[in-house]
């Protein structure tokens, strides 16, 4: 796919891929160009129908020329029974952007990815968010890594990680600061809804000059019992009190995409927090 020079690309692209088949090997290659000054808005939604074990593993391949914009949103919706494996590289040239944001929502067998970007020119920009809900027997890994290369580029990496029953939650992040007046900021944030659950958050900054501005915060907790019985007395039921705790918490800034996605995305996200 190839947005051409200075195209402004206003309507999302959209693909969808699904596995039916049981036992099936989902491995897409895709390769995404923006040229310079070009616009692009990308969505992908990958499924898999009801108890069919399988293997997506798909790459991606994106690169933003100068002054060019791509945000990349990917919805995932996998069965209890598939190993998910995504594997995306992204380089940015000068004044370039890159914007992602990663949603899913149902249980999988296991889930690992660890998108790369590396911001190769000066005043390119990166913005990594993800929401991820693991429940059931779900080990789920997820991860991000940005490479500050060149002057002036910064990076901001934001994930909210839900757990229940066993589930299992990796949050990693990485942002690589390897020229002078970079900046860069990691927020991690993690709710566990089940004592039997677990999240690990390895937030990391690697400095590797004098001027530069790295800072990252992560929290680790459970639901306000003081919220909930606040919201009860306020004539709402215990459930409806918790999904509308983990709606807030599950919030994070969707910049960077047209209003229209942006209410869909939203909308995924309260569906999912309604059902914990």
């Amino acid at each position: 796919m190839i947005a051409e020079k200075g195209a402004k690309i206003e309507t999302p692209v959209q693909t969808c891929l699904l596995m039916s088949a049981p036992g099936a090997i989902q491995a897409p290659h895709n390769i995404v160009i923006v040229e310079e000054g070009a616009e692009l808005h990308v969505v992908t939604g990958c499924l898999t129908m009801m108890e069919r074990a399988g293997l997506h593993a798909g790459v991606s391949e994106f690169y933003v020329k100068r002054g060019g914009k791509l945000t990349y949103t990917m919805i995932h919706a996998w069965d209890e029974q598939t190993h998910v494996r995504p594997r995306t590289g992204v380089v940015v040239e000068e004044g370039g952007q890159y914007i992602s944001h990663y949603v899913n929502m149902t249980p999988t067998a296991s889930l690992q990815t660890d998108p790369k970007v590396w911001l190769v020119g000066r005043g390119a920009r990166a913005h990594l968010s993800s929401v991820i809900v693991a429940k059931g027997d779900s080990v789920m890994d997820v991860g991000g890594t940005v490479y500050l290369r060149a002057p002036d580029t910064s990076a901001e990496i934001v994930s909210r990680a839900v757990t229940k029953d066993r589930a299992e939650m990796i949050a990693r992040s990485l942002i690589s600061a390897e020229a002078p007046g970079v900046r860069g900021h990691i927020e991690c944030d993690g709710l566990l809804l089940s004592d039997r659950s677990r999240i690990l958050t390895l937030p990391a900054l690697d400095a590797r000059h004098s001027d530069v501005q790295l800072s990252h915060e992560a929290a680790v907790g459970k639901l306000s019992e003081d919220q909930i019985f606040y919201l009860m007395s306020r004539g709402f039921s215990e459930d409806e009190a918790t999904s509308m705790l983990v709606r807030g918490f599950m919030e994070v800034k969707l910049e960077g995409i047209p209003d229209e996605l942006r209410r869909q995305i939203e909308m995924a996200i309260s569906m999912a927090a309604a059902g914990l």
